[in-house]
């Protein structure tokens, strides 16, 4: 079997220097696009390599692919060989990967913005409960919100996501009936191996996190949503976030703050800054409007492990034996 150092150390002899992340996974080092520009500054570590699945992205260019053999042959071809050998077994599970199916847009699917002028009563619902919910025309187009008129999906507003291609990763659904069940229904990718509308965020820039897309409509610019309340180092969000370490502000439901310190431990362990935004009255950030979200980020707390200690100190219900 093949071990990842081996494979760091090809990375090494071939392409210069190159740091093992703390995961024990995503390797950095220099671009090897020649027109990357981040090529003249060899502090610049930006391209970032999965030494288990072989998968590959430098961040300031935005070169990527799933072999990292096709680097070598290009740009090292005299190590080409060794690679061939030592990252095959990557190659065939990247290989794998790209057998499944994609993920596609419900059948029927129709852009809201675009399609204002439809009669159908479901599609009508489906306006009203957006309107309610202060989404106008901009949020529509922003997060190129559908629905369909027919099938399982009706009534239900529809999320899609983009990776940073632009292709289609993922999508979310929402219910527009009270007592529906289930409330939401999602397509069949794994939340772990995609970043909700990726091809919208700079990881270079502060980023805000909440948990679901209804949060994400109230946010300002440079946003994404957890599709849920957790984050793990298996979350390709998590490695994005650490190669760039992105400050981070953490937006997460009022009922959730022991979680959203374990992420902040998490995402402040990996090199980022991370502030915790205050919910005060809210529930969660959907329940905002866009005003009201600035006003209470303007109050987020940065955050550090003695926030942590003082939150479980503050948990610790009266009479409780330590």
């Amino acid at each position: 079997m093949i071990s990842l150092n081996e494979r760091l150390q090809l990375l090494q002899r071939a392409f210069g220097r190159c740091i093992l992340g703390k995961d024990g996974v995503n390797a950095s080092m220099r671009c090897v696009n020649p027109e990357c520009g981040s090529r003249g500054d060899p502090s610049k570590l930006k391209l970032i390599i999965r030494l288990d699945t072989e998968q590959y992205h430098c961040w300031v260019c935005g070169m990527k692919g799933g072999k990292v053999y096709s680097l070598f042959s290009k740009y090292a071809p005299a190590y080409a060989q060794d690679a061939r050998s030592l990252f095959r077994g990557a190659a065939e599970k990247s290989e794998e990967k790209d057998k499944q199916p994609a993920v596609e847009l419900p059948k029927g699917f129709l852009l809201l913005a675009a399609n204002r002028h439809l009669k159908d009563p479901d599609i009508r619902a489906v306006f009203n409960y957006l309107n309610s919910r202060g989404i106008d025309d901009h949020d529509l187009w922003r997060m190129r919100l559908g629905a369909v008129k027919v099938g399982r999906l009706r009534r239900r507003v529809i999320f899609p996501s983009l990776d940073i291609e632009g292709n289609l990763n993922y999508w979310v659904s929402r219910s527009v009936d009270v007592g529906v069940i289930p409330k939401y229904f999602n397509s069949k990718a794994q939340k772990k191996s995609i970043i909700f509308n990726e091809c919208d965020i700079d990881f270079k820039k502060p980023v805000t996190l909440v948990e679901g897309p209804f949060d994400l409509i109230k946010c300002d610019e440079n946003a994404t949503c957890l599709l849920g309340s957790s984050l793990s180092k298996d979350h390709e969000l998590f490695r994005s976030l650490m190669a760039n370490r992105t400050p981070v502000t953490l937006a997460l439901d009022s009922d959730m703050q022991d979680k959203s310190h374990k992420i902040a431990s998490l995402l402040y362990s990996a090199g980022c800054d991370v502030s915790i935004m205050p919910l005060d009255n809210f529930s969660d950030v959907g329940e905002m409007s866009k005003d009201q979200f600035i006003e209470q980020k303007k109050k987020s707390v940065e955050w550090n492990p003695m926030n942590s200690l003082t939150n479980k100190i503050l948990s610790i219900k009266s009479g409780s034996i330590l």
